[in-house]
């Protein structure tokens, strides 16, 4: 349900964090999350789909 509430952190959550355990059944709030300090160049697509529809690019870097 989080998820779909905000899709957009989804997206920048995916590329530079990720769980250090493999807990289940938690609230989203007690996870513990562990950020990469060198996340490569990566580059925030999130929004990328409305900035086309307008014909404007977005490209932002992460980190």
């Amino acid at each position: 349900m989080w998820e779909r509430a905000c899709s957009r952190m989804r997206c920048v959550i995916q590329r530079i964090c990720w769980p250090t355990l493999p807990l289940r059944e938690q609230a989203h709030s007690h996870r513990v999350w562990w950020r990469s300090r060198d996340p490569g160049n990566t580059q925030n697509q999130c929004g990328s789909g409305l900035a086309r529809e307008s014909g404007v690019s977005v490209n932002e870097s992460v980190g």
